[in-house]
């Protein structure tokens, strides 16, 4: 083999290993973000939840037009005593 040859394999090894590595640690990154992922879906789903307790919690309360509505029949009561 000739010493040509001979380089031109070692620098082609050198290459492969190097884009190796570079997978390697790509597939760990793709790893560790699937993890976070995760965490971010569960987090989701607590503040999905919350917001539903919130909904539910505004939907039984009286909004402020209703309250003046009801203030002022009140008033309107109290002075026909």
């Amino acid at each position: 083999m000739s010493r040509d040859v001979e380089v031109m394999i070692e620098h082609f090894d050198e290459k492969l290993t190097f884009v190796t590595e570079q997978a390697v640690d790509i597939k760990q990154d793709v790893e560790k973000l699937k993890g976070d992922m995760n965490i971010v879906k569960e987090d989701i789903e607590v503040i999905k939840t919350d917001i539903e307790f919130i909904k539910d919690g505004l939907r039984k309360k009286m909004d402020y037009d209703e309250f003046n509505a009801l203030e002022r029949r009140v008033a309107l009561l109290e002075s026909r005593r």
